[in-house]
């Protein structure tokens, strides 16, 4: 992996969610959907008087709620902003790719919270008083983005 010095200097670098977004509710919906797919199924198998239609719609209702953190996890690997030197391409979790410029932005805003190893913990960027994204300092390559917006003579609010 590039050090920031180097992505600065090559002014093209991608900011993405940490891998523990992508990769923990993966596992974690996984295995709640199977945990209750076993669930019900011992339930069908062997029924008994306890075996009644609340507790049967409980664990349907887990099961989707597995599938719910799969979709998650694997939805959160697409959101990425991509700088290309004084361009932008900010691309959600869902919805279509934006293009912008570092100069199409009202102001960058820099939130900091005490204990925070970095200083800062969130840059938000403005269009008017909407937020159109925020990074947080969990992301990859946070510190990239915080070396090329120093760069561009970026000014934090």
């Amino acid at each position: 992996m590039d050090s920031p010095e180097n992505n600065v200097i090559n002014n093209h670098f991608s900011v993405r969610k940490p891998r523990v977004a992508i990769y923990l509710p993966i596992i974690m919906g996984i295995i709640d959907s199977l945990f209750f797919c076993s669930l019900t199924a011992l339930m069908l198998i062997y029924p008994n008087e306890t075996a009644s239609i609340g507790v049967f719609s409980g664990f349907i209702a887990f099961i989707l709620l597995g599938f719910l953190l799969i979709i998650i996890g694997f939805s959160n690997r697409r959101w990425e902003i991509r700088i290309d030197g004084h361009q932008i391409n900010y691309t959600p979790l869902f919805g279509k790719a934006k293009q912008f410029t570092l100069d199409s932005f009202s102001r960058v805003q820099s939130i900091s919270h005490d204990g925070w190893a970095i200083g800062i913990a969130e840059i938000r960027f403005y269009f008017g008083d909407k937020v159109v994204f925020a990074v947080k300092a969990a992301s990859r390559e946070f510190t990239t983005l915080l070396a090329h917006l120093e760069n561009e003579n970026i000014s934090f609010s």
